[in-house]
Parts: structure tokens; sequence; C-alpha cells
């Protein structure tokens, strides 16, 4: 990869085999001097901004960075 940086990007949920898929990225990425980029997507509730939340507004963003930053990773 002449010029490029080697990156790989893997998709977690927080789901067990999301987990193992980021662990396998870090070994992988390791071996190879790749950098990793864990992404996670949300979406907005459909009443979101329509309706008021009982409890306040949900910190969907809080929610998607606890599951990227999880320490518990299967080995």
């Amino acid at each position: 990869m002449s010029g490029q940086e080697r990156r790989i990007v893997v998709g977690v949920d927080g789901s067990e085999p999301s987990k193992l898929a980021l662990r396998w990225a870090i070994r992988q990425a390791k071996l190879t001097g790749a950098s990793v980029d864990a992404v996670i997507a949300w979406w907005f509730p459909s009443t979101y901004g329509w309706a008021p939340y009982p409890h306040g507004l949900p910190d969907l963003e809080g929610v998607a960075k606890h599951t990227l930053s999880s320490p518990r990773l299967p080995r």
C-alpha cells in the first residue's frame, strides 16, 4: 500500500461476535502495523424531538461510547 495508511474498520454493537471481531482486528493490526477504527451506529428514535421524554433526552452518543470502550472483550 504505497502512500496509504493501513487501516482495519470493524463494526461493534456490544454483541459477543462483534467483540470477537474487534479482538481479531486488534491482533491483526499489531501483526500488520495497521490502525483499528471501531465504529458503532445508532439511530434516533422515531419520536425524537416530537414527544417529551419522561426522564430527559436519551444519551445516545454516551451509550455508543460506552459500548465501544467496554473493557470486557473476550480473550
